[in-house]
């Protein structure tokens, strides 16, 4: 979602977040539903976001991105799609359905949870690209060696 965010433009890396606490909500329409993190901790930004993998930073970017954003960058990601691997493999999702249904699911797929179901090894060849200039490599077995490399 950091990555979605950056490239959408919806989130700026430095900017500092106004810190939430343990836990948040966007405004009442969630009833009783509230996003919780483990750590507060300052400056409330993606760095520091991302060492305390908090959900309610990644909650609000998913918010800011907007459920088409997401979906559209999530499919270019390859969600939805077959897997190109040698072993027949589930394909990603971010709903059950066709689309988000609810700003509580784009909260919660902002942080991993939700719907969104990733494939392990697509998960591996979705962060290969942040050291491959931003190229996703593709997993292949490798023969008589019974390991999996990104090429």
């Amino acid at each position: 979602m950091g990555a979605i965010g950056l490239e959408s433009g919806a989130i700026d890396p430095e900017e500092n977040e106004k810190g939430e606490g343990l836990h948040w909500q966007k405004d009442s329409s969630w009833g009783s539903y509230y996003v919780t993190t483990l750590h507060t901790y300052e400056p409330v930004n993606l760095e520091n976001a991302l060492i305390y993998s908090d959900n309610i930073y990644f909650a609000k970017a998913a918010l800011k991105i907007g459920a088409g954003e997401m979906e559209q960058s999530l499919q270019a990601l390859g969600f939805g799609e077959a897997f190109p691997f040698d072993v027949r493999m589930e394909q990603s999702r971010y709903s059950n359905s066709d689309h988000t249904e609810t700003e509580i699911q784009l909260a919660d797929s902002g942080y991993g949870q939700g719907q969104i179901l990733v494939n392990p090894l697509h998960l591996a060849s979705i962060y290969s690209a942040f050291c491959n200039q931003g190229n996703m490599r593709k997993p292949s077995l490798l023969p008589g060696k019974k390991k999996i490399l990104l090429r």
